[in-house]
């Protein structure tokens, strides 16, 4: 073959591969095309499943290309995860340097975020956007956006009228401005600008959302409903607008229209609108419809994690764990790692009182997300069950680091402080809220409450009325009703408590206050009249009967006490506490084996959750105890122990019974350790860790934790501080201190000298001199 036949073959051959290529590439790219127009067709019908798995289509076809990636992270934002949000526009952006839109995007998601950090990076963006265009109004109003809440609302102001300037229609500026204008309460040039907006582009939804959520802040109620009625005519399926029709409806009271409004929001295709009815009937009471709908909707969306959630968390109203236990069982068998399932399991395992399940499973939430804020608050309500307080606190704290919106973590850091006697700690915690919870139910009563602590009665005073004249819920009532009896209002307390039961006749807390209130002043013939009626009205009712028979019992009606406990079961079989009730009442009447038999009734039972357990078996100890059956007092002990080994009293009882009845003085120590390590003030544990000491020869510790023992009594007169006392005096003795031993002898002879623990002491003496 000569050489210009090879040529051109080989040219030949290199043409067929370009020509391949070209065909492949023309291939792929129709493709990538295919997948994209598609994944717009849903995302414009905001089915963001479907939508995303054809941008991952896509991404998979043509991974370099940043369309395919900002696609996708729209379907995340309208799947409210903005996590897979973030990461698919930062991945556009760095395929694609010069996507503005991208960059926007991007800068809007980051302002959403709590930590200022992320607004510098948003700023980033936003510049890189306007270094792209300028005068583009979304970039403008995303750093307007920035600004303001990096508290620079000056900039912000002049980049919002920059935008408008060049593009009067663009909406989402007019928003902006006049949400400026809101937090200067210039309320007139906010609605001047909103109306404006709505002028400028009648057929605006947006424009009307936002002068429709404007009048609902000014309570114009009338105002706000007929402009948000007016963008349901130009778009009857917009879910902002239904949604704010929702809210007046709500505030207005119009419980009907409202349901109707919620089942159109909870029809439309937008994820995040699913659940709204189903949200509405669990408000309202009407579970077993809630429960149906919910059991709908997971038929129809089998995966959906919103919609699982519901129905667990809706199952647990229902004191259905078994089922909710199911669907979480079913889901980590599909997936080990699905954390919300675990989550919600390790919250059920908390709740039950099962804390071993419930640690081991927010640890594994931790190992896979570190950063699950709701992770650290469990793990933090965890420790402080078991009386880890210190690591309580850090776990409050990092959860309040990763996530500063979660306000069920920054409100219980704050009753922490509270509850460390630093009130001060507390209000500046909740200073840091951020702007938009400040007015939130639950930070205005925290705040109420550590100025309670702090004694700052006239600020409280002053918040409470400002809250009281638009919302009178029951915590603020109740509030109120302590800082009145606080100032001696007694009548206006009452008067608080009465209005709690009218809103809800069942409120037992209220009752038992109301109750307290007239036994405090020496009439508990009116306190037992006061629950005779209450009870009277809600007959059904397992706790109003529950109580009564505590205040018929307290006036000496012990048949008619019995009578009330009884209508307590029959109301509710299931209702531990009228159990123990007449467990206590057979106890007291001489009959502890039909006590027992009803205790161990409850400790067998399939229906007793672990802390009703824990109560029957405390129950069984003492009085085992009390009849002299040592040997089962402390297996009593030892089971309560082996459940809760932070059970302060257990573990005292415990480690008491065996110094006294089984010679075991070793073994009661490292109970007796572990119990003084939870409650070193106790005068008790106190006692019986220096008594033990005492036993086992090492008298000079033994002084030293009797005498604290002793200093905690006080002026305590009871039997059990004068045994202490001759503890006390013993360990003295034997340790050579005779002053102290005289001291503490005297002492407890004037108070009783007839006591076994007396004639020990004087014969300790006799044999020292």
């Amino acid at each position: 073959m000569n050489i210009s036949s090879r040529l051109f073959r080989i040219f030949l051959t290199a043409g067929v591969v370009l020509g391949l290529l070209l065909l492949f590439s023309c291939s792929t790219a129709s493709r990538e095309a295919s997948f994209l127009k598609r994944g717009q067709f849903y995302l414009e019908k905001k089915d963001y499943k479907r939508a995303l798995l054809e941008f991952r289509n896509a991404q998979r076809v043509m991974p370099k290309d940043a369309e395919a990636y900002y696609q996708a992270a729209l379907a995340y934002i309208g799947l409210n995860n903005p996590i897979e949000a973030y990461r698919s526009l930062t991945h556009a952006t760095k395929l694609d340097p010069k996507r503005r839109d991208a960059h926007v995007k991007l800068a809007e998601l980051l302002n959403t975020a709590p930590n200022k950090e992320f607004l510098l990076d948003a700023e980033q963006h936003e510049k890189a956007a306007l270094g792209l265009s300028p005068d583009d109004p979304d970039a403008l109003n995303a750093l307007a956006v920035t600004e303001l809440r990096l508290d620079n609302p000056q900039d912000a102001v002049r980049h919002l009228q920059q935008a408008l300037a060049k593009s009067p229609q663009h909406v989402r500026s007019s928003i902006s401005l006049a949400i400026i204008k809101l937090s200067q309460r210039d309320f007139r040039a906010a609605e001047e600008i909103l109306r404006q907006a709505v002028s400028q582009d009648p057929k605006s939804v947006d424009a009307r959302v936002g002068l429709s959520e404007l009048y609902t802040l000014l309570n114009r109620a009338d105002d706000a409903e007929r402009t948000i009625r007016g963008a349901l005519e130009i778009d009857p399926n917009s879910g902002t607008a239904l949604l704010l029709l929702a809210r007046i409806q709500s505030s207005k009271g119009q419980n009907d229209q409202l349901e109707q409004t919620l089942k159109k929001l909870s029809a439309l295709p937008d994820e995040q609108f699913k659940t709204s009815h189903v949200v509405f009937l669990l408000r309202n009471g009407k579970m077993s419809e809630a429960i149906a709908e919910l059991e709908r909707l997971k038929g129809e969306n089998p995966y959906d994690r919103n919609i699982r959630t519901y129905l667990v968390q809706a199952y647990l109203t229902a004191n259905r764990v078994a089922d909710a236990n199911k669907i979480l069982a079913a889901a980590l068998q599909g997936n080990r790692r699905d954390v919300d399932a675990l989550i919600q399991r390790a919250e059920i395992a908390f709740t039950t009182g099962n804390i071993r399940q419930a640690r081991q499973d927010v640890i594994e939430v931790i190992h896979e997300r570190t950063d699950s804020a709701k992770a650290h608050l469990l793990l933090a309500r965890v420790n402080a069950v078991e009386g880890d307080l210190m690591n309580s606190r850090q776990e409050l704290i990092e959860a309040l680091r990763l996530n500063p919106s979660l306000v069920r973590a920054r409100v219980e850091m704050a009753e922490y402080y509270i509850n460390a006697h630093s009130p001060a700690a507390a209000l500046s915690l909740l200073e840091q809220t951020p702007e938009g919870q400040k007015n939130y139910l639950s930070i205005a009563i925290a705040r109420n409450w550590a100025l309670f602590a702090a004694q700052d009665f006239r600020t409280m005073r002053r918040n409470l009325d400002a809250d009281l004249r638009v919302r009178r819920f029951r915590d603020l009532l109740l509030q109120d009703a302590a800082l009145k009896l606080v100032t001696r209002d007694i009548s206006g307390a009452r008067a608080s408590f009465e209005e709690m039961l009218r809103q809800s006749p069942e409120d037992v807390a209220a009752l038992k206050l109301l109750a307290q209130s007239y036994v405090a002043q020496k009439q508990p013939s009116v306190a037992l009249d006061k629950v005779r009626f209450y009870a009277a009205q809600r007959a059904k009712s397992a706790p109003l009967q529950e109580l009564l028979g505590i205040y018929l019992l307290a006036n000496g009606k012990r048949a008619e006490a019995r009578v009330a406990f009884l209508a307590a079961k029959a109301a509710n079989p299931r209702y531990t506490p009228a159990d123990f009730s007449l467990a206590q009442m057979d106890r007291d009447d001489g009959k502890p084996e039909a006590a027992r038999k009803n205790l161990l009734a409850m400790i067998g039972s399939k229906d007793s959750n672990r802390e009703a357990e824990l109560i029957a078996r405390l129950m069984m100890g003492d009085m085992e105890s009390a009849a002299g059956n040592h040997t089962a007092e402390i297996e009593q002990w030892r089971k309560v122990v082996e459940t809760d080994n932070h059970n302060v009293l257990a573990l005292n009882n415990l480690a008491y019974a065996l110094l006294e009845y089984a010679n075991q003085p070793d073994e009661a120590l490292k109970f007796a350790q572990k119990a003084a390590a939870l409650a070193p003030d106790s005068p008790d544990v106190q006692d019986t860790l220096g008594w033990t000491f005492y036993r086992k020869g090492v008298y000079a510790t033994s002084t030293q934790y009797l005498q604290h023992a002793v200093a905690a009594d006080g002026k305590d007169t009871g039997t059990s501080a004068v045994v202490r006392k001759y503890h006390l005096a013993m360990a003295c003795l034997q340790s050579g201190d005779r002053n102290c031993g005289m001291q503490a002898l005297e002492a407890a002879l004037k108070l009783n000298p007839n006591l076994p623990e007396a004639e020990m002491a004087e014969s300790l003496l006799a044999r020292s001199q």
